[in-house]
């Protein structure tokens, strides 16, 4: 991916997959406070067609550190504070 134009579909900014992984990433982390990272690849990067396994496998380890970063680091999604223990 070199342009932002590369991730999405319309002008009324529609994600294409790689924004779509991404939006779920950052879902899951706050839903379950934990790291998507080692999650496998999932199978809405077919629609990559222009791009190899291996990079779809980079491009997923970076879109869920890239998660796991801004969830981590936004105040809103609280979990910057530590997990209380139970």
């Amino acid at each position: 991916m070199k342009t932002q134009a590369e991730l999405f579909r319309d002008t009324w900014g529609h994600g294409l997959a790689p924004l779509q992984i991404l939006s779920s990433y950052c879902h899951f982390a706050v839903i379950y406070r934990r790291s998507p990272v080692g999650l496998p690849v999932p199978t809405a990067f077919k629609a990559l067609k222009d791009m190899s396994d291996e990079d779809k496998t980079k491009l997923n380890k970076l879109l869920q550190e890239i998660a796991w970063d801004t969830v981590t680091h936004h105040p809103l999604t609280d979990m910057m504070k530590p997990i209380a223990a139970k």
